[in-house]
């Protein structure tokens, strides 16, 4: 129930935020009322719900952290939350599509060993590598059931 409340009408998801290249939550949250916080794994809570915002302009991807997604599949309650996937042309958001982030966690990290190297990985280069997966809409779209 929460979830499809966050599924606002296309017509209201627009505004100066959404040309925000960073730290555009803030800004979103106050349009809708929405609580911003600022925490490694979701940036606000509506309804209810934790939730991560990914803003993507159209035809192109997205990158996600596999670090951040690492740490959730070797601690599964961190990835209690969704991600809105949120696609831009100008200044409105013309699609959106919205994923239980466990799901997209198992789809970028699919066991914990592979967790466990990222994480390593990340300690010895001391956070200096890039862990980085280009995530495209194609593949949100098939995450988000659509």
């Amino acid at each position: 129930m929460a979830q499809s409340k966050l599924a606002l009408p296309l017509a209201e998801m627009r505004g100066p935020w959404v040309t925000n290249r960073q730290n555009y939550d803030g800004a979103m949250c106050k349009t809708h009322g929405w609580v911003r916080v600022n925490s490694r794994y979701y940036d606000m809570i509506a309804y209810g719900l934790k939730v991560e915002n990914k803003k993507i302009k159209i035809g192109c991807s997205t990158f996600v952290n596999l670090v951040v997604y690492a740490e959730m599949k070797v601690n599964p309650e961190l990835a209690q939350s969704i991600t809105n996937f949120m696609i831009y042309t100008g200044d409105r958001i013309i699609e959106y599509y919205i994923v239980d982030t466990a799901k997209l966690v198992d789809y970028l990290i699919p066991n914990t060993e592979l967790a466990e190297l990222i994480l390593l990985e990340h300690k010895l280069f001391h956070g200096k590598n890039r862990n980085q997966y280009s995530i495209t809409i194609k593949e949100i779209k098939k995450l988000a059931g659509v």
